[in-house]
């Protein structure tokens, strides 16, 4: 992953963003630019690390997956996603390197969507530098687009310490969202991100009801302990972080799996839910950084006497 060092020695400031652009369909015009998610419309000086077993899977824990999402505006438009590696082009054409939705996804048929198995694209075509060319032709108009650059390489603790992997499963719809994630799959649409990082270890947070007796004796009703969590993370870019606080930490369900060498403990897909999210950017940077709050999905540690 690049990033840039400015930020070691300018000191950050705090500031609060607005709302993420929303772009409409129009169907009388061509649109001004494609809708697409997880992709970045501009050259972006960013690579994400990506990993994969040699061989067959048998911990799902060491491979990454990478989610795209396409809307075309009528059913006569065309999106042609490609997969390349360094300068060699590879056509997504089926599920030979992933789960490809050429307009199959259950109650959306203008939807095209592509889940990337780095796993079988590292056994097929080995560890490199990959990026995805994006094809539309909307209404008449072509545009092409480019992904992020992904690093992929065999699977290694020492490889894989310093970053954090944020899967997502999400349902229903985010009302500012050009995506409706109602009815494309069971379970929920997923995504995946990994990025530099690190889940602090848990805080566990205690919540009392007592009362006293005649003897003046605390007597004990409901006891009940929260944990909670920090999660740190580097330098982004605005495409990651748009789609990492705007979409994914709306999920339905959220599972962080940390994969610093030096933790408390192992870490793999924790189901949390956010509480709170902190913001900086660096005044001669376009990165930003996040540090985001949360507890545990599941509030079960309680103690009842009555």
């Amino acid at each position: 992953m690049i990033t840039q060092q400015l930020a070691d020695i300018i000191p950050p400031a705090t500031t609060n963003d607005g709302l993420a652009t929303i772009y409409e369909s129009v169907t009388t015009s061509p649109p001004a630019s494609i809708e697409e998610n997880s992709v970045c419309v501009c050259k972006c000086n960013y690579r994400e690390l990506v990993f994969s077993e040699v061989g067959a899977i048998t911990d799902w824990n060491k491979n990454d997956k990478t989610t795209l999402l396409f809307k075309k505006a009528i059913a006569g438009d065309s999106i042609t996603i490609k997969l390349y590696k360094d300068t060699t082009p590879y056509t997504i054409v089926d599920n030979t390197y992933g789960d490809y939705y050429a307009g199959t996804l259950t109650g959306q048929p203008l939807y095209w969507g592509f889940i990337a198995d780095w796993n079988k694209i590292y056994n097929s075509l080995g560890p490199g530098t990959y990026y995805f060319e994006i094809t539309t032709v909307i209404i008449g108009t072509t545009t092409v687009t480019e992904s992020i650059e992904y690093y992929l390489q065999p699977y290694s603790d020492f490889q894989a310490n310093g970053t954090v992997r944020i899967e997502t499963y999400n349902t229903g719809n985010i009302i500012s969202s050009q995506f409706n994630y109602e009815s494309l799959l069971t379970g929920g649409w997923y995504q995946s991100v990994r990025i530099k990082g690190k889940l602090l270890p848990k805080i566990p947070k205690i919540t009392t009801d007592n009362y006293i007796n005649q003897n003046n004796e605390i007597i004990q009703i409901q006891d009940k302990i929260t944990n909670e969590y920090e999660l740190e993370l580097s330098l982004i870019p605005s495409v990651i972080a748009d789609t990492l606080i705007y979409d994914n930490m709306l999920a339905n369900k959220i599972l962080i799996s940390d994969y610093n060498i030096y933790n408390e403990d192992v870490k793999r897909q924790v189901e949390l839910r956010p509480t709170d999210i902190e913001k900086k950017y660096f005044n001669y940077n376009n990165n930003v950084k996040f540090k985001i709050k949360l507890t545990e999905s599941k509030d079960n540690i309680i103690k009842n006497n009555y």
